[in-house]
């Protein structure tokens, strides 16, 4: 029966064991933290590539047309399922902020940055190709983004880290992040 509930029911149920059990709330605690905490920048960065290299040209098409509040262009329609492509990703990077977890959002924006490096020009009849600059320009959006939200007591360490580990990841990308990153 648990395998089989819904987000929203498992929810229900960590609510009411809880409820019932004070004496579990400090071990779901230490586990939520743990889940948050760090995230795998390998796994997030091929969820980005993957879920901007499923955006095909069907979908860009039948965005870009007459639409009742007018016409859309291809390049403005590709812009906008990539945006949506990465929105979760990106909220969960800022929650991880928002939740103190500086590592955890850091971990999150490297695979962005990571994902959004091998995506670019991998995509020759996808949403990609309408849209060639989008991985860069939001490779510095997230960068820009994870320090704007960083403490200030962390985030010349956060800057210096992420930078150096994205180096190696995205070579060619280095002046345009540092750029970012002030």
């Amino acid at each position: 029966m648990l395998g089989r509930l819904t987000a929203e029911e498992s929810a229900k149920v960590l609510a009411t064991l809880l409820g019932r059990h004070q004496a579990l709330r400090a071990e779901a605690e230490q586990i939520a933290a743990e889940l948050v905490s760090m995230p795998a920048v390998d796994q997030v960065a091929h969820d980005v590539q993957g879920s901007l290299a499923d955006i095909d040209c069907d979908a860009v098409s039948s965005r870009a047309a007459d639409q009742r509040w007018g016409h859309v262009a291809p390049t403005e329609a590709a812009w906008e399922l990539l945006q949506q492509a990465l929105g979760d990703v990106t909220r969960d990077m800022q929650r991880r902020m928002e939740l103190g977890l500086v590592d955890a959002a850091e971990a999150i924006c490297r695979g962005i940055v990571i994902g959004l490096h091998r995506a670019q020009g991998s995509s020759a009849d996808g949403a990609l190709a309408w849209a060639p600059d989008f991985p860069s320009k939001q490779a510095s959006r997230a960068v820009t983004e994870l320090l704007q939200a960083c403490p200030a007591d962390r985030k010349r360490a956060t800057r210096e880290r992420l930078l150096g580990a994205l180096a190696d990841e995205a070579p060619d990308w280095r002046e345009m992040l540092a750029r970012a990153a002030k």
